[in-house]
């Protein structure tokens, strides 16, 4: 079981979880594509720690799925413009299910979804890497910190400092 266990680690580490979670035909080249996608995230954002990791793989699956959904709008885009070619007498053929303008605006609809997915990821990492502000305590008596209750004049502080002794 710990040998599974740690498989499972492997995979999710490696990214190769993320990729699979996303893929379309299991093609190696699209893998490939993905895993190069996150290692040039990877190395931008250098995460600390797996949270982190967890949301540039996000990243990296948002962008993947753009540019697969940006090649469906060009398509489509495409087969409205030039015409699409159309079964001659005894070929087989399937109808179309869009039309052409329905279909653009699906692919364009999942496009901007994406990019709104992948913008609040990014908010998302960026909000765990911003800073936290320095406590600053002005003018008070006590201050309750957690469930800790601590007292100005114990600190030997007095009430308009802000500064604490060592």
């Amino acid at each position: 079981m710990e040998q599974i266990k740690q498989a499972a680690r492997n995979e999710i580490r490696s990214g190769h979880r993320a990729a699979r979670a996303i893929e379309d035909s299991g093609v190696l080249w699209e893998r490939a594509r993905f895993l190069a996608v996150r290692a040039e995230l990877t190395e931008a954002w250098k995460p600390r720690d797996a949270g982190e990791q967890l949301l540039v793989d996000q990243l990296a699956q948002w962008q993947f799925l753009l540019w697969r959904w940006q090649e469906t709008l060009a398509t489509w885009t495409s087969l409205a413009t030039h015409g699409t070619r159309r079964a001659k007498k005894g070929e087989p053929y399937e109808a179309i299910r869009l039309s052409d303008a329905e279909a653009i605006e699906r692919a364009t609809e999942r496009v901007e979804r994406l990019h709104r997915l992948y913008l609040r990821t990014l908010k998302a990492l960026q909000d765990q890497r911003r800073l936290r502000p320095p406590i600053a305590v002005r003018h008070g008596e006590q201050v309750n910190v957690g469930l800790v209750r601590i007292s100005v004049a114990d600190l030997g502080l007095s009430s308009d400092s802000n500064e604490i002794p060592p």
